[in-house]
C-alpha cells in the first residue's frame, strides 16, 4: 500500500502546493502571476488559386470571367466541374484545410467538393451537395479533413495537396455560365519566431529549469534544448492541449554572461501559445526569470541561423502587451488578432494534467524522495524527504518550515504533522545532480516523520 503526497520537487520560496478546488488563498500566486504567454503571429497558407492556366473545365467550356482573377465556364449539360491541379507544397503535414470561394450561378444549382490526391478524386468523408443561389455570389467553405493515421496528402507522402474539383449540378444549368469569383485555399497555419537576450550573473549556476509549450521548440545560444525527464504534474489551464507544457533542463545550455533565448512555435488549425516559464538559480540564491513576456522580439519568418548569438534581430517586431490590444479582437486566451501579444493565462481556471505531463519546481528548494522517483510513500515506512538548497544560503542560517495536511473527500484538509529543518550541511552527490551530469554542491537536510496512513496528502514548505 502507498500514500501519495502532492507537492513540488523544486519549490519557489514561500509557495504552497495543493491539489484541491477551490485553491487556498495565495496558492500558485507567484507561478501563475508570471505565467503569461506570447501568442505568435499568424502565417496563413492563403493563396489566390483562380489562375486560368491552372484550371481545367470538365463538362463545359471556359469563358472570360468578370471578376479579377476569377474563372468562369458555360455548362454543356446539367453538370460542369472546375478542376485545379496546381499543387500546394508545405514542410509540415496538412491538417484541416479550408477552401473558401465565392460562386455564382444564373439558375439554382448545387456544388460538391472533391479532393484530388494520389492520382484520384474523392469527396471528403461526410461530403454533401451545397446549394448555390442564382445571380448573387455565395460564400462557400469546404474543409479538407485531417489525414488519417499520420498519412500526409499528396504524392509519396510529400505533404502535398495535388488539387481539387468543384462539381456544379443543376437541372437548368445547360448553356448557363457558372463563375468562381474568388478562391482561397487556407490551411490555418500559425508560425512565429521569438528571441530574447538575457544576462546571467557571474558565478556558479545551481539549477536552471523551465516549462515550454507543447508546440514550441526552445533554443539557448543557437542550440535546441532537449526535453528532460518529467517527474510530476503541474497545474495547467483547463481544457485545450495547446496550453500544455513540458519540462526542460537548461543546466547544460545556459551560462553566466549574455545568453540568447529562442522560441520557434508552429501549429495548424489554431494559434498555439509561445509559452516559457522558468528560472536560473545561482549558487548564492539569486534568481533570474526566463519567462515569455514583452522583453522578447519576434518575426513570422526567419533564416536557419535565427537562434544563433550573432544573428541580427534589430529588424524584428516588439511584443505587445494585452493592454495595447483592442477589445474587439479578444482578450486573454480568446485573442484572435495576428500580432504577437502577451496574454495572461490565469483567467480560464486551473486543473491538473495526468501524472507525468508537467514538472513541479521553479525555485530555491529541491525535495527528493530517496525511495521513489515520484512523491509516493509507503504507509509501512517512516516518511522521509531530502531537502536541498543553494550553497550560498550556508551563512544565512536557513530554516525550512513544513507541514503535511490530509485531504478528505468532502474537500477539507486536516493537519497531521509539521516541523522544521534547521540543520543543513554542504555536500556534493547524486541527490543534488539527478537532472544533469555534473555534480553540484548543495546544502542538504532531511524531513522525517512517522509513517502516514494510506491517503492523499498536501505538503507545504516555506524557506526562512
Amino acid at each position: 500500500m502507498r500514500c501519495v503526497l502532492l507537492a513540488g520537487c523544486l519549490l519557489g520560496t514561500a509557495l504552497s502546493h495543493v491539489m484541491a478546488t477551490p485553491f487556498p488563498d495565495g496558492a500558485y500566486t507567484e507561478y501563475w502571476g508570471r505565467a503569461d504567454a506570447l501568442l505568435p503571429g499568424m502565417t496563413r497558407i492563403a493563396e489566390d488559386l483562380a489562375v486560368a492556366g491552372e484550371w481545367e473545365i470538365v463538362g463545359g467550356r471556359r469563358v472570360e470571367s468578370a471578376g479579377a482573377g476569377g474563372i468562369a465556364a458555360v455548362a454543356k449539360g446539367e453538370t460542369v466541374a472546375f478542376v485545379w491541379k496546381g499543387g500546394v507544397a508545405r514542410e509540415y503535414p496538412l491538417l484541416t484545410v479550408n477552401l473558401a470561394l465565392d460562386a455564382q450561378t444564373p439558375v439554382p444549382a448545387r456544388v460538391m467538393f472533391h479532393l484530388f490526391s494520389d492520382g484520384g478524386f474523392r469527396a471528403p468523408k461526410g461530403g454533401k451537395w451545397i446549394p448555390v443561389n442564382p445571380d448573387a455570389a455565395s460564400n462557400l467553405t469546404f474543409q479538407i479533413p485531417p489525414s488519417r493515421g499520420g498519412r500526409r496528402y499528396g504524392v509519396a507522402g510529400a505533404g502535398l495537396i495535388d488539387g481539387f474539383k468543384l462539381e456544379f449540378n443543376g437541372r437548368d444549368l445547360a448553356g448557363k455560365t457558372v463563375s468562381l469569383n474568388k478562391v482561397h485555399l487556407n490551411a490555418g497555419f500559425y508560425e512565429g519566431y521569438f528571441r530574447r537576450t538575457i544576462a546571467i550573473p557571474e558565478g556558479m549556476i545551481w539549477e536552471a529549469v523551465a516549462d515550454v509549450g507543447v508546440f514550441a521548440e526552445f533554443y539557448v545560444n543557437g542550440r535546441l534544448v532537449e526535453d528532460a525527464s518529467i517527474v510530476l504534474p503541474r497545474p495547467v489551464a483547463a481544457g485545450p492541449e495547446m496550453y500544455g507544457a513540458r519540462r526542460i533542463s537548461l543546466k547544460n545550455y545556459i551560462r553566466p554572461g549574455e545568453n540568447i533565448l529562442g522560441l520557434h512555435v508552429k501549429r495548424f488549425g489554431a494559434a498555439p501559445f509561445a509559452y516559457l516559464c522558468g528560472s536560473v538559480i545561482m549558487a548564492d540564491g539569486r534568481r533570474v526569470l526566463l519567462d515569455s513576456n514583452t522583453n522578447w522580439v519576434w518575426n513570422r519568418r526567419a533564416p536557419d541561423n535565427w537562434a544563433a548569438p550573432d544573428y541580427d534581430d534589430s529588424g524584428w517586431m516588439k511584443i505587445k502587451s494585452q493592454s495595447e490590444v483592442p477589445r474587439e479582437v479578444g482578450m486573454g486566451t480568446y485573442y484572435k488578432g495576428e500580432d504577437a501579444v502577451v496574454c495572461p493565462m490565469g483567467n480560464i481556471g486551473l486543473s491538473y494534467r495526468p501524472r507525468g505531463s508537467m514538472p513541479c519546481y521553479d525555485g530555491n528548494i529541491k525535495l527528493r524522495n530517496p525511495s521513489d522517483k515520484k512523491l509516493y510513500f509507503s504507509e509501512n515506512n517512516p516518511f522521509r524527504l531530502e531537502v536541498m538548497l543553494p550553497p550560498g544560503f550556508r551563512d544565512k542560517n536557513p530554516e525550512l518550515a513544513w507541514e503535511i495536511q490530509r485531504y478528505h473527500p468532502d474537500g477539507t484538509f486536516a493537519e497531521v504533522v509539521k516541523g522544521r529543518v534547521s540543520e543543513f550541511e554542504l555536500q556534493t552527490g547524486t541527490g543534488a545532480s539527478r537532472f544533469h551530469a555534473e555534480e553540484t554542491k548543495s546544502l542538504a537536510g532531511e524531513i522525517n516523520s512517522a509513517p502516514l496512513p494510506r491517503g492523499i496528502y498536501v505538503f507545504t514548505s516555506r524557506l526562512r
